[in-house]
């Protein structure tokens, strides 16, 4: 995922025999990223097994994520 880095912090809520059912993961903007949405972080809230990919299909639905680059 160019531009941006993903940082993960687990949340764990009650879930059957202790998996973790919900992972937050800290995605940080830089460059043409930053500029074209307006902010340099935010916060996402994922299903276990999510993928990078997923988190870059959250990125290119944000307002304004039509300017950015293309894969």
């Amino acid at each position: 995922m160019r531009g941006s880095t993903l940082r993960r912090r687990a949340v764990v809520v009650s879930a059957p025999c202790g998996y973790l059912s919900i992972m937050t993961v800290n995605v940080l903007l830089f460059a043409s990223y930053a500029d074209v949405l307006g902010k340099n972080q935010f916060e996402l809230d994922l299903a276990p097994g999510a993928t990078a990919g997923d988190v870059l299909g959250h990125v290119q639905a944000l307002p304004g994520a039509a300017r950015l680059p293309q894969n």
